[in-house]
């Protein structure tokens, strides 16, 4: 997994997921030595806490970078050592929104496991605004059923985001907007996608 990320992404930022009974150092260093295996990859950094190795991401991204959050999926909690402690989805995917917003960068959000049939107050919130941001930022939300299938889609993801082109309209200021312009494309495997932000000046 370190490894892929590494080949694909400019920085890699290493954080905690479900440790569990294992030592979260350890996991971290895994994932950090297969990123190190790749010649002139991405900067890998670590950062333990889960939140604030987001908000890091966020706030160093630049206007036209993709940031993809990975891992916990629907969970509301992180098991560490026995314990399950509140991770805060709604407060996390609000934050990510308010830098999104200032970053120009793309929400990409890739969750893990069977999407729940019954939905509480809680999940219902958060799912609002994951979609608010990935649509806000141009982004999108992919599901896989399993951790086994993370490391292909993470795979395919990056091909998918380092090959990506930007179009940019402008127009003299005399001029009136128009009130849509159409994108569409004829090669294989390429989507056109439109963000809905308002664009940086």
């Amino acid at each position: 997994m370190g490894e892929i990320a590494a080949r694909m992404a400019d920085v890699v930022v290493v954080t905690d997921d479900n440790p569990r009974a294992e030592e979260p150092g350890g996991i971290r260093s895994q994932i950090i030595r297969g990123a190190e295996t790749v010649k002139d990859g991405a900067v890998v950094r670590e950062i333990a806490d889960r939140g604030h190795a987001i908000a890091t991401a966020l706030r160093e991204a630049a206007p036209g970078d993709t940031v993809m959050v990975a891992g916990k999926g629907s969970e509301t909690g992180q098991e560490i050592a026995g314990s399950i402690y509140p991770f805060d989805d709604r407060a996390v995917a609000a934050t990510v929104l308010e830098e999104l917003t200032r970053s120009g960068a793309a929400l990409h959000v890739l969750a893990v496991g069977s999407p729940s049939g019954s939905l509480n107050d809680e999940m219902r919130n958060r799912n609002m605004l994951i979609a608010e941001g990935t649509s806000r930022t141009g982004g999108r939300r992919d599901q896989v059923l399993a951790l086994s299938g993370l490391p292909e889609r993470l795979k395919q993801a990056a091909d998918e985001l380092v090959h990506q082109y930007v179009l940019t309209y402008s127009r003299p200021d005399t001029l009136i907007p128009p009130e849509k312009i159409e994108v569409s494309t004829t090669r294989p495997g390429v989507t056109v996608r439109a963000p809905t932000r308002a664009p940086a000046r």
